[in-house]
């Protein structure tokens, strides 16, 4: 065979190889990128898809603040500033490009967060989004995840039992974490704030109207102390379950009767309705941004300045993607306390955020004793190598404010939260260069615990998978004597009343 012959076969050979990789390269890049595309969205989403009924979706994006600064603030207030203006520079300069392109494809950006940077999206004229549609939004590297905007409720299992009658003088929660010796000694709570997200508020009930902040002794402003994103909006707080008049009322309640249901009857309190009917994901969301940098009612001038110090989160939310949200709250030294849930007594029970090492886990006592309630969730922790619960306090059996201006009884985790939720506000009013100080206020609850033992769930005595450090002790923790429970509860009412002032003055 002549060299040019060979030649030519050679030629023509090493063109076929190359045409060959070339052609595995574009494969193995269509391969990859369609697996990208295919992890990024959730298998609800997937599921919705194909059923022809996604209509809500929340596009989480892939670049996230970096908050790191904030470590380097010393006040709250500087933190909060801080932490909201850097949040909203990294969405204001990541989310224009996705709408325009959702705006091409027919859907409509219903709410643009920063809370945690993402984007709730909503097809047009109630119509199904498609999945061409989803698999573009996928594919784009500003697009990190694409979720579902599922329905949240309150938890079904927590009942609230009316009993038509208020307690009488200090309930026996209140005074079995020792709050009462706290008050005694002139700290209940007052200048700090507590913000309630769930089921909203019943905000005129006799025990907290005055602790309302939206309350000035005649009249009511509600622009930066509620807000409600749920399809049945109020512009006015309201509670249709009951439940969030519940937690609030165990965190700051007390009516001029002295019937006292709140750990912290001197703070004030702001709500935000993130649960119940017409509630999901995003609501959620949206109410965590609110508790940031509250607004005004027609959900505009959001004022990092009225930020509640303490959010109490008495609900679960599986898998929901949350603890970036969470982890923004902190570090703008606003405190984040919520429930593991209602699970127990099996282990490793605790749910989401209740999971998150960026908040304070609350588990449940039984009533009237230093034992773990039975449907309190425990450990261990399967999403991290930490403890939940971190702490205990008491839920079952609690008395708290109900809708309309009465009181029922309820047992739950979502009960025991807002012990504690109440406690560091009395604790921050008399040590007021912890405000904003997270890892320290945490450090001082679990060291003041009074320990419970156990060896239940894999645990290693203390802290452990049922009791965390142990029950609360609000007095202990600011090194106040207690003396009995019941004494102390007896003698403090009018010493109480005396240090809580006026009602304009809260």
């Amino acid at each position: 065979m002549k060299s040019s012959d060979l030649q030519k076969k050679f030629a023509v050979g090493f063109r076929s190889l190359i045409i060959a990789l070339l052609c595995f390269m574009l494969q193995t890049t269509f391969a990859t990128a369609s697996h990208a595309q295919s992890t990024k969205i959730s298998a609800k989403v997937a599921k919705a898809m194909a059923s022809g009924g996604l209509q809500r979706m929340i596009l989480v994006m892939s670049q996230q603040a970096d908050l790191s600064g904030a470590q380097q603030l010393t006040s709250k207030a500087d933190k909060t500033r801080y932490v909201y203006e850097t949040l909203r520079e990294m969405a204001d300069s990541t989310q224009p490009g996705i709408v325009t392109a959702l705006s091409q494809m027919g859907l409509t950006p219903t709410a643009r967060l920063y809370i945690q940077n993402a984007i709730v999206v909503t097809a047009d004229g109630g119509k199904a989004i498609d999945s061409p549609a989803v698999n573009s939004l996928a594919a784009r590297a500003d697009v990190a995840s694409i979720e579902t905007d599922d329905p949240i409720t309150a938890d079904p299992l927590e009942q609230l039992a009316a009993t038509g009658n208020p307690p009488s003088g200090i309930a026996w929660n209140v005074a079995w974490v020792n709050a009462p010796a706290v008050w005694a000694s002139g700290f209940t709570g007052k200048g700090i704030v507590v913000g309630d997200l769930d089921t909203g508020v019943q905000w005129n009930h006799p025990a907290l109207i005055n602790q309302y902040r939206g309350w000035n002794g005649s009249s009511a402003d509600h622009n930066y102390n509620w807000w409600d994103p749920t399809t049945e909006a109020s512009p006015v707080p309201i509670d249709q379950d009951g439940h969030g008049t519940a937690t609030t009322g165990i965190m700051v309640g007390n009516d001029e009767q002295g019937n006292q249901i709140g750990v912290a009857p001197g703070a004030s309190w702001i709500a935000c309705r993130g649960l119940g009917p017409g509630a999901n994901r995003s609501t959620l969301l949206t109410c965590l941004q609110f508790m940031l940098a509250p607004w005004d009612l027609t959900g505009a001038n959001p004022d990092p300045s009225k930020a509640p110090d303490i959010v109490n989160n008495s609900f679960v939310c599986p898998f929901c993607g949350f603890q970036t949200a969470f982890a923004n709250l902190r570090a703008a030294g606003i405190l984040p306390v919520a429930v593991p849930g209602n699970f127990g007594p099996t282990c490793g029970s605790v749910f989401d955020p209740g999971t998150y090492p960026q908040v304070l886990t609350v588990g449940a006592l039984s009533y009237q004793q230093n034992i773990i309630a039975p449907f309190s969730s425990r450990g261990p922790n399967t999403s991290a190598p930490f403890v939940v619960p971190e702490i205990v306090a008491p839920g079952t059996t609690i008395t708290s404010s109900v809708p309309t201006n009465a009181y029922a009884v309820g047992s739950g985790t979502s009960f025991a939260a807002p012990a504690v939720s109440g406690a560091v506000a009395l604790i921050w009013s008399a040590r007021q260069y912890l405000v904003g100080n997270i890892g320290e206020t945490i450090q001082l609850l679990q060291s003041s615990a009074t320990p419970d033992l156990s060896l239940s769930c894999g645990s290693s005595f203390q802290p452990n998978n049922l009791y965390g450090y142990g029950t609360l002790n609000v007095a202990t923790a600011l090194g106040i004597p207690t003396g009995s429970s019941a004494s102390t509860a007896s003698t403090t009412q009018a010493q109480t009343k005396a240090s809580l002032g006026s009602a304009t003055s809260w």
